[in-house]
């Protein structure tokens, strides 16, 4: 038995080398045998970006980092807080990354960013319904409340400094406490940007303006000369997924970012039909009499 395989010995040792080799071509021994890559995140409310919603992330953002941790072994692990807080904590490398953080030149001096963008934003103002805002110059000396680090702020002062214009910043922790204060009385307008803004606008009783300032590129962000790999994991898989219209980015990107195709009736118009087919109905059956 053993002289009849003999001729297919070195086919069969042939077959094992070549399985071997595919085996560690596709999967190499770091990415077979090592542990997960503990990745901390920090998440702030930023709908439809990323925020919590029921103690689990969501958004834009989220999908992504999902498909990076299913892709390049990553144990992810979710920090809730304010934007302001995990500016502080990504300086200080106590997370390692933080998704929807705008670019501009003074942060590279404190991060390093993904190169691809995965979205465009920009800093928009909000008023309550009550106050009349007709141009820009109606903000003179009026009260405005604006999240405490948001890269839209000086934005804002510098677009109104163009018009000779000042105004009274009020700092909030987060972009729904600026919509509160506007809520409130506390503030005639705040600034948001304008993705969370349009987000909130829902729920509160709050007029996006025509004011808007700062266009800005979002990309994921990590402490100054720390973390390469997963920056060099993130753009190696955007820049694929980009140009993918099936990617996870793109159908995320979709999910997120599409209007509402939901629309309510509001019951004002349900009574206003109810009482014009009903005043329809009597004129006809008054005039068949």
């Amino acid at each position: 038995m053993k002289e009849g395989l003999k001729p297919y010995r070195r086919v069969i040792r042939a077959f094992v080398i070549l399985v071997v080799f595919l085996q560690f071509s596709f999967f190499p021994p770091a990415i077979l045998n090592a542990e997960p890559r503990t990745v901390r995140v920090g998440v702030f409310p930023s709908a439809p970006l990323v925020f919590m919603k029921d103690d689990k992330p969501q958004g834009l953002f989220i999908d992504l980092i999902e498909y990076f941790a299913r892709t390049l072994n990553w144990r992810v692990s979710y920090i809730n807080g304010t934007w302001k807080e995990h500016l502080i904590s990504l300086e200080k490398g106590e997370i390692d990354l933080l998704p929807a953080t705008g670019y501009t030149s003074a942060r590279t001096s404190i991060f390093d960013y993904s190169r691809n963008p995965v979205y465009i934003d920009s800093g928009v103002l909000f008023t309550s319904p009550k106050f009349p805002l007709h141009t820009v110059f109606n903000l003179q000396g009026k009260r405005v409340a604006a999240a405490n680090g948001s890269v839209f702020n000086n934005g804002f002062i510098d677009y109104i400094a163009s018009f000779g214009i000042k105004c009274d910043i009020i700092l909030k922790s987060d972009n729904r406490a600026v919509m509160q204060a506007i809520v409130d009385g506390e503030v005639e307008a705040g600034i948001s940007i304008y993705s969370l803004g349009n987000e909130l606008m829902k729920e509160l009783p709050v007029a996006i303006t025509p004011i808007s300032f700062s266009p800005i590129s979002l990309h994921f962000a990590v402490p100054k000369g720390k973390n390469a790999d997963l920056i060099a994991g993130i753009d190696k898989l955007m820049a694929v997924m980009d140009k993918d219209p099936e990617s996870v980015y793109s159908l995320s990107f979709k999910k997120w970012t599409k209007p509402s195709a939901h629309f309510e009736f509001p019951a004002w118009l349900w009574w206003g039909i109810a009482g014009l087919l009903g005043s329809g109905l009597f004129l006809g059956f008054w005039n068949i009499s």
